[in-house]
């Protein structure tokens, strides 16, 4: 991994960013565990301004490196983790850890997380 990674708390110009890298991840890493009719569901349930008023009222961060979002995710007041993703190219390199460590630290209640068949491992 670089030796250049930053996490950066989520801005509305971020939007394009998060959205990459969840279609990304979705159609990288998430295609061994689902069939095409979970994928393209996931795909088609995002909505721009949605995404962002839901970024914007959790707390959410993105992971860069050399300056290229990689990475994102973000945690409710009530301590759920929401979203997590990484780019497939920069996955198993402890950028996931990186960000959950940083939501973990914003959490006031116990952490609970609803995760997929794909990153159930990541989680346990």
């Amino acid at each position: 991994m670089s030796k250049d990674l930053d996490l950066q708390k989520y801005k509305s110009s971020n939007s394009d960013d998060v959205i990459k890298i969840f279609k990304f991840s979705i159609l990288g890493t998430c295609k061994k565990d689902y069939d095409e009719k979970q994928i393209n569901a996931w795909l088609s349930g995002i909505e721009r301004n949605s995404w962002n008023d839901t970024f914007l009222a959790h707390y959410s961060v993105l992971a860069y490196c050399d300056d290229e979002a990689v990475g994102f995710g973000d945690i409710t007041k009530d301590g759920h983790i929401n979203l997590l993703y990484v780019l497939p190219e920069f996955q198993h390199r402890g950028i996931a850890s990186m960000i959950c460590d940083k939501l973990e630290k914003q959490a006031k209640y116990k952490i609970t997380v609803e995760a997929s068949i794909t990153a159930k491992g990541f989680f346990s």
